[in-house]
């Protein structure tokens, strides 16, 4: 009795080892079971815990809504035409496809872990996963770098995870000693490019460039003609530790032309290129010129009043001009309400102080009204003179207004027309004598003249 209770014990606890065994390696294992041959329908070995299945893809790193290609690859199995599989995620119930290859294409950002079961008449014979990353591309700035000739440049991309230059190198960074010019491409992405265990497909492309400069780059600007015995000035743009003819200096130099002048400047570019330019100043004699004065197209030196003058430079020198009213081209048009001198300064050199060779041409234009009217210095009430008001030539391109008050300020008569006078009443009355007030305005072009007097009203 003891013996077949014993008999007993010992067979549960070997059915329970083996039925423990057996969910601990299918535990460490999911996708490799081992299968009792014995099931099959025709004898076939036991699939050991290494799986004869393996997934191959195109790339275990895509751009969002592109298609990673898998495929399950079961070479170790052996060629065997009625394998079934069946692809899925991990932790997804629902199933992506069921033939030897897939298409994933991911819609959004993740890692995806894919799965593949591969059965042979509908006994599991292996498995295999896999990560697909999902991303998308970075946003980033390539930095460039200008160098002279033998120095080191730095260039690099700001933004980005990965970095996967043409020279090898794999930081943001990169420090280079180029013989020339050079273009250097990089690839840049949020998952690593050339590390070992991934095959990146979603990556941006740029290029950053490294300009080498042979020589130093500053700019020299200044005076090119001046007056001899006057002052000429050079200065150095975008350069540093300056000299000039060989003596240290500041940015700018002064210096007094006698004759057809050279300098050399040496200076260092903000690169830290060194290098040395000539800068010529010719002596030239003060320019000379005169002023011609121009009414309605035709040389004249008076001008009606509220007419326009054009005065134009004429001179032996290309120059800069600069007259009165601040004109600074060759001409410049007024319309005087007086006589005036007119003058322009005409000027080469002094690009740089102000220092300059120059004349000031003057020119004097007189103005005079051109249409006289005249007012009577009295006007008898209907008398031989039946009306009062200006004596002249009517003009129709000018424009007038003539108005008469009265002591008190009151207006007794006002007009728009020239030939129009006042008959001596204000409101169909004879105004009383005294001492009454004209004013006449005179528009002409854009001028206008206006003129004020009194006369005396008699019977």
């Amino acid at each position: 009795m003891f013996r077949c209770w014993g008999t007993c014990v010992c067979f549960l606890l070997l059915s329970f080892g083996a039925w423990a065994q057996g969910d601990w390696f299918e535990g460490l294992f999911p996708l490799n079971r081992v299968l009792d041959t014995s099931q099959l329908k025709e004898s076939r070995p036991v699939v050991k815990a290494a799986s004869p299945v393996k997934i191959e893809y195109s790339a275990n790193v895509v751009c969002v809504e592109h298609v990673a290609y898998l495929r399950a690859d079961c070479s170790l199995y052996g060629p065997d035409k009625d394998l079934a599989y069946e692809w899925f995620l991990i932790g997804d119930t629902s199933r992506l496809g069921t033939g030897a290859s897939l298409d994933f294409k991911p819609l959004v950002e993740q890692e995806a872990r894919i799965g593949v079961k591969v059965k042979d008449n509908g006994y599991l014979v292996g498995g295999d996963t896999v990560v697909i990353y999902a991303t998308t591309l970075p946003s980033y700035v390539v930095v460039h770098d200008t160098v002279c000739l033998g120095m080191e440049a730095t260039v690099g991309v700001k933004g980005g995870n990965y970095w996967a230059w043409s020279t090898g190198g794999t930081a943001g960074f990169i420090n280079i000693r180029p013989a020339r010019t050079t273009v250097y491409p990089v690839r840049i992405s949020k998952y690593p490019i050339v590390q070992g265990g991934y095959r990146n497909a979603c990556h941006a492309e740029d290029s950053a460039i490294v300009t080498v400069n042979d020589s130093a780059i500053f700019g020299v600007a200044g005076d090119k003609e001046m007056c001899e015995g006057l002052d000429a000035t050079v200065r150095v743009e975008n350069g540093t530790d300056v000299y000039w003819n060989g003596l240290q200096g500041s940015h700018s130099h002064t210096f007094t032309v006698l004759g057809d002048t050279s300098v050399k400047v040496t200076a260092t570019d903000k690169y830290g290129c060194r290098g040395t330019k000539e800068w010529s100043v010719i002596v030239v004699d003060a320019p000379r010129g005169e002023i011609f004065v121009y009414v309605d197209g035709v040389p004249s030196d008076s001008v009606c009043l509220g007419s326009s003058v054009r005065m134009e430079v004429v001179s032996d020198l290309e120059c800069r001009y600069r007259w009165f009213n601040r004109d600074t081209l060759y001409y410049t048009e007024v319309t005087p309400q007086t006589d005036f001198t007119a003058f322009c300064d005409i000027s080469v050199g002094g690009s740089v102080t102000g220092t300059v060779c120059k004349t000031r041409l003057e020119s004097f234009v007189s103005v005079k009204n051109c249409h006289n009217v005249y007012f009577a210095s009295g006007f008898m009430l209907e008398g031989y003179n039946k009306t009062y008001g200006p004596i002249g030539v009517n003009d129709t391109s000018r424009t007038y207004e003539f108005m008469i008050f009265n002591r008190n300020g009151t207006m007794v008569f006002s007009t728009t027309e020239f030939t129009e006078g006042w008959d001596g009443r204000y409101k169909g009355q004879l105004v009383p004598p005294g001492v009454y007030v004209y004013v006449y305005r005179e528009k002409y072009r854009h001028h206008v003249w206006v003129r004020r007097g009194t006369f005396a009203v008699i019977k």
